[in-house]
């Protein structure tokens, strides 16, 4: 019997070292993760000179924010987490609107040199470009 809680201790002792690597913070008792995606060039936003925006939003909600690659994780009790992941959306939400518009000027471009049907006078955005236009 003795070996079976060894075992699940162990286990759960596992269990916490892998959840520490991942996210660089344990869970307690009754807290959640959470994540959201950020773009590329909304890290500078999300973190902060000197990681003071991360700290900001520690502070304010009573959570752990972390930020891996493009993934903001935050960690804590679920309705500090919900109102932390609002915050952090509301901040991003420029950078994915920027994004947005980006590509669709970009499919717009494409679409119209796509239909531009020649003629003497047509040219492509490239050749514009290369012209100076």
């Amino acid at each position: 019997v003795k070996s079976f809680v060894v075992l699940a201790a162990v286990k759960e002792a596992l269990k916490m070292v892998q959840q520490a690597m991942e996210d660089g913070c344990l869970m307690e008792e009754g807290e959640v993760k959470d994540s959201i995606i950020i773009p590329k060039n909304a890290g500078p936003t999300v973190i902060g000179r000197g990681g003071s925006s991360i700290k900001q939003l520690e502070k304010d909600h009573s959570v752990k924010v972390r930020i891996s690659d493009q993934n903001c994780i935050m960690i804590g009790k679920p309705p500090a987490v919900a109102r932390c992941k609002t915050e952090v959306s509301e901040k991003i939400q420029p950078f994915i609107e920027e994004e947005r518009i980006a590509q669709e000027a970009e499919r717009l471009a494409t679409e119209q040199e796509a239909s531009a049907g020649g003629g003497p006078w047509s040219a492509s955005l490239q050749d514009d470009a290369a012209d100076g236009w």
